[in-house]
């Protein structure tokens, strides 16, 4: 029997430079959805993203960090992947997003327009960089208990989300995060400071609420064509929850409970369409040993991209 099929997005942290550009090269499919966002965005912000995202003067491993510019890729790149493979014949029966990845996933779901979430998107990210205080986050390999054990590290660190039994992510001041990228690191914990600016999903995202509930007013209530399992709430939705838009930047992600949620429902494949890879790898982690779900991504941060997108649409049996 074909297991039923699960779309993965991502949020900040797993955008790199020249994402999606070698899928975009080989699949017209991808590349005019993308074409398309990019003539929004323009519009938008004055300029293109794709020329910043594709730009050849750019390593991949440099840091993508500039919020309004990196905020819309991420939306661009996975939504265009999705909406391309649903097109070919892929027929997702849930999505999940984390973060940033559940915009992606409720507009996939039918909750608003992909020109209309990506105008949303830009409008955030503008609000932010007015009015979110500076900060960051950083990825933590260890048991989520470390926070409360170390307060001489993590004192004014917030779990930001738990990803696994293993892997968290901690919101706060950037000088507090590269201390514990530091220290831990020296202890022989793999942690990392990821490219993003602000601290989401903690308290210190709270001076930005007023304009953020602003740039959200209006797009909550709809219903949603596809369940789409929240990691604000870790249960299934069916339609936008009043203040969820607002809830996705604030609430810490319940990444781990939220795959959970999913693997209770049948053994399915989970597909991830994030630029790295990392929903894919996380979803290893949570399922369980006897588990006949599987986890596969179309891209990752080491590159293959072309690769990847064809091994995907063969494992959904979309031949053209």
């Amino acid at each position: 029997m074909t297991k039923p099929v699960l779309f993965l997005f991502a949020g900040q942290g797993s955008q790199c430079f020249h994402m999606a550009r070698e899928i975009a090269e080989n699949c017209p499919a991808v590349r005019e959805r993308l074409y398309d966002l990019d003539a929004v965005a323009r519009e938008a912000l004055g300029c293109s993203v794709l020329d910043i995202v594709f730009d050849p003067a750019r390593g991949r491993f440099d840091p993508f960090d500039r919020l309004l510019y990196s905020n819309p890729a991420l939306f661009m790149v996975q939504y265009a992947l999705a909406d391309a493979l649903i097109a070919q014949g892929a027929r997702p029966t849930a999505l999940m997003g984390a973060s940033l990845g559940e915009i992606v996933a409720l507009t996939v779901a039918g909750a608003m327009s992909a020109p209309d979430a990506l105008r949303m998107v830009i409008a955030m990210s503008e609000s932010f960089e007015r009015d979110g205080a500076e900060g960051g986050l950083i990825a933590v390999l260890n048991d989520p208990g470390i926070a409360a054990e170390r307060p001489d590290l993590f004192g004014r660190v917030e779990i930001a989300g738990i990803s696994s039994a293993s892997h968290f992510i901690a919101a706060g001041p950037a000088e507090d995060l590269a201390r514990i990228e530091s220290v831990l690191g020296a202890e022989g914990h793999a942690c990392m400071v990821l490219p993003v600016r602000f601290p989401f999903h903690s308290s210190y995202v709270e001076p930005a609420r007023v304009a953020m509930e602003a740039v959200f007013r209006g797009k909550d209530g709809q219903a949603l064509n596809l369940p789409l399992v929240s990691c604000v709430t870790a249960t299934a939705l069916d339609r936008v929850p009043e203040g969820h838009l607002w809830k996705i930047v604030r609430s810490p992600m319940r990444i781990a409970d939220a795959y959970r949620a999913l693997e209770s429902r049948q053994a399915s494949l989970f597909v991830d369409l994030s630029p790295s890879g990392t929903m894919a790898t996380v979803a290893k982690y949570n399922l369980a040993p006897e588990s006949a779900s599987e986890a596969v991504s179309v891209m990752s941060l080491f590159g293959n991209e072309w690769a990847g997108y064809q091994a995907v649409r063969q494992r959904l049996g979309i031949s053209a």
